[in-house]
């Protein structure tokens, strides 16, 4: 989902503040392009070599926001209720 440019902007500040600027884990190199776009993580059960993503009536997901090393592709993810963007962590269906 995308995200509106004062929470991407609110995201920037919040990973520059809690990191002290980001830098590469593989490369060191601190150059990072910061997606607007809210991404999640899903949670699934597995039955034998079914995946099933609800759990009963519900779907589990954490809402992230991806930075990617403009030099060798290193991705990190960063947990948008961490950074103070959305109010619930652990999302579910019941609960729109």
């Amino acid at each position: 989902m995308k995200m509106s440019m004062e929470n991407a902007v609110k995201a920037l500040d919040a990973i520059n503040e809690k990191t002290k600027g980001l830098q590469c884990p593989m490369c060191q190199s601190r150059m990072f392009d910061l997606a607007p776009v809210e991404l999640q993580i899903i949670g699934y059960d597995r039955e034998k070599n079914d995946l099933n993503i609800s759990f009963g009536d519900r779907v589990d997901f954490v809402s992230v926001i991806s930075a990617t090393c403009k030099n060798c592709g290193y991705t990190a993810l960063f947990n948008l209720k961490k950074l103070g963007i959305i109010e619930s962590e652990f999302n579910n269906s019941n609960n729109k």
